[in-house]
C-alpha cells in the first residue's frame, strides 16, 4: 500500500471512529505484566472491546489514554459525559469504587462485572452485577450477557442506583406535608435499610429480595398506577436442592448477585438418606431482564461451587 494510501485509510478511520458512542471502562489497572493488569486487560480485549465496537461504541479505558493534561481530568470527563460505562469490580480497588460513585451521581447507563468469588460491599451486593469465571469458557458466556445489559442500560430512561435512591428518599421526606407523612417515610425507609442489612447477610431469604420491597415503595411514591406497576413481569424458576445447612444459607447469600434474580422462598424438607443431605425445595423469582436459561445456567454453576445438588425443570 502507498504511503498515501495509507494516511487515508488513517484517516478514514478516524472519521469512523468520531461516528461511535463513547463507553469508558472503569477497571483495576496494576503495574505492568501483574496479575491484576493481565486479567483486567484479557476480558478488555477478549469480551468487552469486541461487544461494545459491535453495539457501536468507541471504547476508553484510563491506562491506554495518551492525550496530553491531567489523566484524573479525563477520567471525571468521561464520567460525567461518556454514552455509557462498564465498570469491572474485580479485587475491590477503591479508584474503581470512587468512579462508580461518580458515575451513579450522574445517573447515566452503567453495566457493573465482577469475576466470580468477589464478595460485593453492603451498598452493591443488591445492584445487578454481572458475575463471570476468569477462564476462556467465562469469556465465551460473558459476551451475550454483557451484549444483553448493554443493551438493556442504554434503554433505560431512569437508571437506578444507591446514590439516586439516598436522594429520593431525601426530596420524598422534604416534601411530605405533615408529622405523620414524615413519621410514616421514615418508618419505610428504616425497614428498608434493615431488609438490605437482612439480605446481605443472606437472613432473609424467605421474603423475597429487597430490590422487590424498594420498587414497590418508590413507585407509589411517585404515585405510579396499579396498571403501570403490574407491567413488572416476574417468574417462578422451581428447583429441589440437596446440600447442608451451612452450604445453602452461603449459597442463598450469593443468589442475590446473579442478574435477573429478585428472590427466593425456601422449604426445609427434612433430610434425604438417598441425596445425602438436606433437601429444601425452592423458587426463584426471575424478574425477565435476563433470559430464564441464562439464569439457570448461572444458579447450576453457583450451586456446584457451594457443592450443592440441585434439579432446576427444562428451560
Amino acid at each position: 500500500m502507498s504511503k498515501k494510501a495509507d494516511v487515508k485509510a488513517t484517516e478514514q478511520e478516524g472519521n469512523d471512529d468520531e461516528k461511535l458512542k463513547i463507553c469508558f471502562v472503569v477497571t483495576p489497572i496494576g503495574s505492568d505484566e501483574s496479575n491484576t493488569r493481565r486479567s483486567a486487560q484479557g476480558v478488555i480485549d477478549s469480551v468487552i472491546r469486541p461487544v461494545l465496537r459491535g453495539l457501536g461504541y468507541k471504547l476508553e479505558v484510563a491506562h491506554e489514554m495518551f492525550q496530553a493534561g491531567s489523566i484524573t481530568t479525563q477520567v471525571i470527563k468521561l464520567l460525567l459525559e461518556a454514552d455509557m460505562v462498564v465498570a469491572n469490580l474485580t479485587e475491590l480497588n477503591p479508584n474503581v469504587m470512587y468512579e462508580l460513585a461518580v458515575r451513579h451521581a450522574v445517573r447515566k447507563p452503567i453495566v457493573a462485572i465482577v469475576e466470580k468469588g468477589t464478595r460485593l460491599p453492603f451498598d452493591l451486593a443488591e445492584e445487578r452485577t454481572l458475575f463471570y469465571a476468569n477462564d476462556m469458557l467465562g469469556v465465551f458466556e460473558l459476551g451475550p450477557r454483557l451484549e444483553q445489559a448493554v443493551i438493556r442500560a442504554s434503554q433505560d430512561e431512569e437508571p437506578d442506583n444507591p446514590i439516586y435512591r439516598t436522594v429520593q428518599s431525601i426530596i420524598i421526606k422534604q416534601n411530605a406535608e405533615t408529622d405523620s407523612q414524615r413519621f410514616i417515610i421514615d418508618s419505610l425507609i428504616q425497614l428498608e435499610s434493615k431488609l438490605e442489612q437482612m439480605y446481605s447477610q443472606g437472613t432473609a431469604t424467605a421474603f423475597g429480595s429487597s430490590n422487590v420491597y424498594r420498587s414497590t415503595r418508590r413507585d407509589r411514591a411517585l404515585n405510579l398506577s396499579e396498571q403501570q406497576r403490574s407491567t413488572r413481569r416476574t417468574y417462578i424458576l422451581p428447583a429441589t436442592a440437596w446440600g447442608t445447612e451451612m452450604s445453602f444459607e452461603k449459597f442463598l447469600n450469593d443468589i442475590y448477585k446473579l442478574g435477573g434474580v429478585q428472590g427466593t422462598t425456601v422449604t426445609p424438607k427434612g433430610y434425604s438418606q438417598e441425596n445425602n443431605g438436606a433437601e429444601f425445595s425452592c423458587g426463584f423469582r426471575l424478574d425477565g431482564s435476563v433470559p430464564i436459561e441464562v439464569v439457570a445456567n448461572e444458579i447450576t454453576e453457583l450451586a456446584a461451587l457451594h457443592n450443592i445438588t440441585i434439579s432446576l425443570p427444562p428451560t
